[in-house]
Protein backbone atom coordinates (compact mmCIF):
# COMPACT_ATOMS: atom_id res chain seq x y z
CA UNK A 1 0.00 0.00 0.00
CA UNK A 2 1.75 3.52 -1.13
CA UNK A 3 1.26 6.80 -0.04
CA UNK A 4 3.17 8.86 -2.34
CA UNK A 5 5.79 12.46 -1.28
CA UNK A 6 3.89 15.61 -0.30
CA UNK A 7 0.11 13.70 0.37
CA UNK A 8 -1.76 15.08 3.05
CA UNK A 9 -4.90 12.76 4.84
CA UNK A 10 -7.48 13.96 6.55
CA UNK A 11 -9.29 11.16 8.45
CA UNK A 12 -12.91 11.04 10.11
CA UNK A 13 -13.52 9.57 13.30
CA UNK A 14 -14.28 6.30 12.05
CA UNK A 15 -11.58 5.56 9.54
CA UNK A 16 -8.50 3.52 9.83
CA UNK A 17 -5.77 1.89 7.21
CA UNK A 18 -5.46 -2.20 7.46
CA UNK A 19 -3.02 -3.73 5.23
CA UNK A 20 -2.96 -7.56 5.04
CA UNK A 21 -0.03 -9.87 4.17
CA UNK A 22 1.51 -7.15 2.94
CA UNK A 23 3.59 -3.73 3.76
CA UNK A 24 3.18 -0.35 3.69
CA UNK A 25 5.26 2.56 2.30
CA UNK A 26 5.29 6.06 3.23
CA UNK A 27 8.27 7.33 1.56
CA UNK A 28 8.13 11.27 1.95
CA UNK A 29 11.25 14.10 1.36
CA UNK A 30 12.05 17.22 4.06
CA UNK A 31 10.71 19.14 1.05
CA UNK A 32 7.50 17.00 0.54
CA UNK A 33 6.38 15.47 3.52
CA UNK A 34 3.15 13.00 4.16
CA UNK A 35 0.78 14.22 6.80
CA UNK A 36 -1.71 12.40 8.23
CA UNK A 37 -4.75 13.63 10.60
CA UNK A 38 -7.59 14.01 11.23
CA UNK A 39 -10.76 15.84 9.55
CA UNK A 40 -11.70 17.01 13.02
CA UNK A 41 -8.89 18.00 15.95
CA UNK A 42 -11.58 17.25 18.15
CA UNK A 43 -11.82 13.79 17.21
CA UNK A 44 -9.15 10.93 16.64
CA UNK A 45 -8.48 8.41 13.67
CA UNK A 46 -8.51 4.92 14.25
CA UNK A 47 -4.72 3.76 13.46
CA UNK A 48 -3.18 1.55 11.40
CA UNK A 49 -2.53 -1.91 11.60
CA UNK A 50 0.00 -4.24 8.64
CA UNK A 51 -0.01 -8.12 9.16
CA UNK A 52 2.07 -9.16 7.33
CA UNK A 53 3.22 -12.55 7.14
CA UNK A 54 6.28 -15.38 7.36
CA UNK A 55 8.99 -14.89 4.82
CA UNK A 56 7.80 -11.72 3.54
CA UNK A 57 10.34 -9.77 2.24
CA UNK A 58 8.96 -6.22 1.73
CA UNK A 59 9.66 -4.08 4.14
CA UNK A 60 7.33 -1.21 5.28
CA UNK A 61 8.86 1.99 5.35
CA UNK A 62 7.83 5.54 6.80
CA UNK A 63 9.91 8.15 6.25
CA UNK A 64 9.40 11.77 6.13
CA UNK A 65 5.63 11.36 7.89
CA UNK A 66 3.98 13.09 10.16
CA UNK A 67 1.11 11.39 12.00
CA UNK A 68 -1.12 12.23 14.25
CA UNK A 69 -4.61 13.00 16.33
CA UNK A 70 -5.36 9.18 16.62
CA UNK A 71 -6.45 6.55 18.82
CA UNK A 72 -6.11 2.49 18.88
CA UNK A 73 -6.80 0.73 16.02
CA UNK A 74 -10.29 -0.45 15.67
CA UNK A 75 -12.09 -1.61 12.81
CA UNK A 76 -14.94 -3.09 15.15
CA UNK A 77 -13.93 -6.65 13.96
CA UNK A 78 -10.39 -6.39 15.48
CA UNK A 79 -9.29 -3.76 18.60
CA UNK A 80 -5.64 -3.23 19.17
CA UNK A 81 -3.77 -1.67 21.91
CA UNK A 82 -1.34 0.14 19.63
CA UNK A 83 -2.08 3.35 17.48
CA UNK A 84 0.46 2.10 15.04
CA UNK A 85 0.75 -1.35 14.98
CA UNK A 86 2.80 -3.62 12.93
CA UNK A 87 2.68 -7.24 13.06
CA UNK A 88 5.49 -9.93 12.07
CA UNK A 89 6.35 -7.49 10.07
CA UNK A 90 9.87 -5.80 8.36
CA UNK A 91 9.62 -1.90 9.30
CA UNK A 92 11.83 0.87 8.76
CA UNK A 93 10.88 4.23 10.31
CA UNK A 94 12.75 7.66 9.82
CA UNK A 95 12.64 11.36 9.65
CA UNK A 96 8.93 10.73 10.92
CA UNK A 97 7.10 13.08 13.68
CA UNK A 98 4.31 11.05 16.16
CA UNK A 99 2.10 13.55 17.95
CA UNK A 100 -1.26 13.58 20.17
CA UNK A 101 -1.29 10.24 20.39
CA UNK A 102 -5.01 8.74 22.36
CA UNK A 103 -3.92 4.97 22.37
CA UNK A 104 -2.32 2.37 24.82
CA UNK A 105 0.70 2.93 22.54
CA UNK A 106 1.76 4.81 19.98
CA UNK A 107 3.15 2.38 17.91
CA UNK A 108 3.32 -1.36 18.68
CA UNK A 109 5.84 -3.80 16.96
CA UNK A 110 5.18 -7.22 17.78
CA UNK A 111 7.04 -10.15 16.44
CA UNK A 112 8.62 -7.60 13.80
CA UNK A 113 12.09 -6.94 12.87
CA UNK A 114 12.78 -3.26 12.89
CA UNK A 115 14.53 -0.21 12.54
CA UNK A 116 13.50 3.89 13.96
CA UNK A 117 15.88 6.92 13.43
CA UNK A 118 15.39 10.38 13.27
CA UNK A 119 12.64 10.30 14.97
CA UNK A 120 9.98 12.34 17.68
CA UNK A 121 6.79 11.11 19.64
CA UNK A 122 4.99 13.93 21.39
CA UNK A 123 2.27 14.18 23.76
CA UNK A 124 1.10 10.85 23.84
CA UNK A 125 -1.53 9.37 26.21
CA UNK A 126 0.63 6.26 27.26
CA UNK A 127 3.37 4.45 26.17
CA UNK A 128 5.11 5.33 22.82
CA UNK A 129 6.48 2.27 21.37
CA UNK A 130 6.05 -0.87 22.97
CA UNK A 131 7.84 -3.88 21.34
CA UNK A 132 6.49 -7.60 22.21
CA UNK A 133 9.03 -10.18 20.99
CA UNK A 134 10.66 -7.58 18.60
CA UNK A 135 14.34 -7.51 16.91
CA UNK A 136 15.74 -3.81 15.84
CA UNK A 137 17.02 -0.49 16.79
CA UNK A 138 15.91 2.88 18.07
CA UNK A 139 18.71 5.72 16.71
CA UNK A 140 18.49 9.35 17.44
CA UNK A 141 15.15 9.75 18.47
CA UNK A 142 13.30 12.14 20.87
CA UNK A 143 10.31 11.53 23.25
CA UNK A 144 8.81 14.23 25.48
CA UNK A 145 5.48 14.61 27.32
CA UNK A 146 4.88 10.56 27.27
CA UNK A 147 1.86 9.62 29.81
CA UNK A 148 3.48 5.99 30.46
CA UNK A 149 6.71 4.67 29.09
CA UNK A 150 8.85 6.25 26.41
CA UNK A 151 10.20 2.38 25.00
CA UNK A 152 8.98 -0.60 26.51
CA UNK A 153 10.12 -4.07 25.56
CA UNK A 154 9.34 -7.37 26.49
CA UNK A 155 10.96 -10.38 24.95
CA UNK A 156 12.58 -8.89 22.72
CA UNK A 157 16.14 -8.16 21.81
CA UNK A 158 17.19 -4.44 21.14
CA UNK A 159 19.84 -1.53 20.68
CA UNK A 160 19.09 2.36 21.45
CA UNK A 161 21.63 5.01 20.95
CA UNK A 162 21.60 8.28 21.03
CA UNK A 163 18.08 8.78 22.88
CA UNK A 164 16.72 11.82 24.16
CA UNK A 165 13.88 11.63 26.70
CA UNK A 166 11.80 14.19 29.01
CA UNK A 167 9.19 14.90 31.14
CA UNK A 168 8.68 10.66 30.70
CA UNK A 169 5.33 9.84 33.55
CA UNK A 170 6.49 6.23 33.94
CA UNK A 171 9.82 4.79 32.94
CA UNK A 172 12.66 6.39 30.36
CA UNK A 173 13.10 2.58 29.25
CA UNK A 174 11.48 -0.45 30.14
CA UNK A 175 12.84 -4.21 29.75
CA UNK A 176 11.06 -7.33 30.45
CA UNK A 177 9.92 -10.76 30.19
CA UNK A 178 13.64 -11.90 29.28
CA UNK A 179 14.98 -8.83 27.15
CA UNK A 180 18.28 -8.07 25.89
CA UNK A 181 19.14 -4.11 25.65
CA UNK A 182 22.22 -2.52 24.98
CA UNK A 183 22.07 1.17 25.67
CA UNK A 184 24.41 4.00 24.04
CA UNK A 185 24.32 7.59 25.21
CA UNK A 186 20.83 7.95 26.98
CA UNK A 187 20.01 11.25 28.46
CA UNK A 188 16.61 11.16 30.31
CA UNK A 189 15.11 14.25 32.56
CA UNK A 190 11.71 14.23 34.22
CA UNK A 191 11.18 10.80 34.18
CA UNK A 192 9.52 8.61 36.92
CA UNK A 193 12.42 5.52 36.11
CA UNK A 194 15.34 6.55 34.43
CA UNK A 195 16.16 2.60 32.98
CA UNK A 196 14.00 -0.51 34.65
CA UNK A 197 15.16 -4.25 33.79
CA UNK A 198 13.27 -6.78 35.49
CA UNK A 199 11.71 -10.41 35.21
CA UNK A 200 14.98 -11.75 33.86
CA UNK A 201 15.99 -9.04 31.42
CA UNK A 202 19.62 -7.99 31.00
CA UNK A 203 20.57 -4.42 30.37
CA UNK A 204 23.63 -3.20 29.33
CA UNK A 205 24.02 0.74 29.22
CA UNK A 206 26.87 3.44 28.34
CA UNK A 207 26.94 6.92 28.58
CA UNK A 208 24.05 7.44 30.64
CA UNK A 209 22.36 10.74 31.77
CA UNK A 210 19.88 10.93 34.33
CA UNK A 211 18.79 13.82 35.70
CA UNK A 212 15.38 15.39 37.57
CA UNK A 213 14.63 11.98 38.71
CA UNK A 214 10.99 12.07 40.22
CA UNK A 215 11.77 8.27 41.90
CA UNK A 216 13.88 6.25 41.04
CA UNK A 217 16.87 6.75 38.20
CA UNK A 218 17.93 2.66 37.95
CA UNK A 219 15.28 -0.16 38.92
CA UNK A 220 15.78 -3.68 38.81
CA UNK A 221 13.31 -6.19 40.51
CA UNK A 222 11.11 -8.96 39.92
CA UNK A 223 7.64 -8.10 38.73
CA UNK A 224 6.42 -11.35 37.54
CA UNK A 225 6.36 -14.98 39.60
CA UNK A 226 7.50 -16.87 36.72
CA UNK A 227 10.30 -14.78 35.59
CA UNK A 228 13.60 -13.88 37.90
CA UNK A 229 14.82 -10.50 38.90
CA UNK A 230 16.47 -8.11 36.20
CA UNK A 231 20.06 -7.38 36.17
CA UNK A 232 21.06 -3.62 34.98
CA UNK A 233 24.86 -2.66 34.22
CA UNK A 234 26.06 0.65 33.48
CA UNK A 235 29.35 2.52 32.71
CA UNK A 236 29.89 5.99 32.26
CA UNK A 237 26.92 7.83 34.02
CA UNK A 238 25.41 10.81 36.03
CA UNK A 239 22.57 10.23 37.80
CA UNK A 240 20.16 11.50 40.98
CA UNK A 241 21.60 8.42 43.11
CA UNK A 242 18.15 6.85 43.58
CA UNK A 243 18.81 3.39 42.77
CA UNK A 244 15.84 0.69 43.91
CA UNK A 245 17.59 -2.83 43.71
CA UNK A 246 15.39 -5.56 44.86
CA UNK A 247 16.70 -9.12 46.11
CA UNK A 248 17.42 -11.36 43.99
CA UNK A 249 18.26 -8.86 40.86
CA UNK A 250 21.20 -7.14 40.11
CA UNK A 251 22.62 -3.26 39.68
CA UNK A 252 26.37 -2.23 38.55
CA UNK A 253 27.21 1.06 38.04
CA UNK A 254 30.49 1.69 37.05
CA UNK A 255 31.92 -1.52 38.45
CA UNK A 256 29.97 -1.21 41.97
CA UNK A 257 27.55 -3.82 42.87
CA UNK A 258 24.46 -1.55 44.97
CA UNK A 259 23.16 -3.24 47.80
CA UNK A 260 20.29 -5.13 47.26
CA UNK A 261 16.96 -4.75 49.72
CA UNK A 262 13.65 -6.38 50.50
CA UNK A 263 10.79 -4.78 48.38
CA UNK A 264 7.27 -4.83 47.42
CA UNK A 265 7.10 -4.52 44.18
CA UNK A 266 3.10 -4.07 44.66
CA UNK A 267 3.43 -1.30 46.53
CA UNK A 268 5.36 0.30 43.56
CA UNK A 269 2.85 -0.27 41.10
CA UNK A 270 0.28 0.66 43.26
Amino acid sequence: FIIKKGSSLKMSSESYILVEEGSIEMNGTKNNPINITSLNLEETWKGIYVNSYPGNISSSILNFVNISNFSYFDNQKIQLTGGLNFIKSNVQISNSIFKDVFSEDSINFVKSEFKVSSSQFIKTQSDAIDIDFGNGEIKETFFDKVGGDAIDLSGSTVNLQDIIAKNIFDKAVSAGEQTNLKIDNLKVSSSGMGIASKDSSNVYGIDIEISDCILYDFAVYQKKPYFSGGSLKIDQFSSCNLPLVQTGSNLILDGNKIEEKVIDIKKLYN
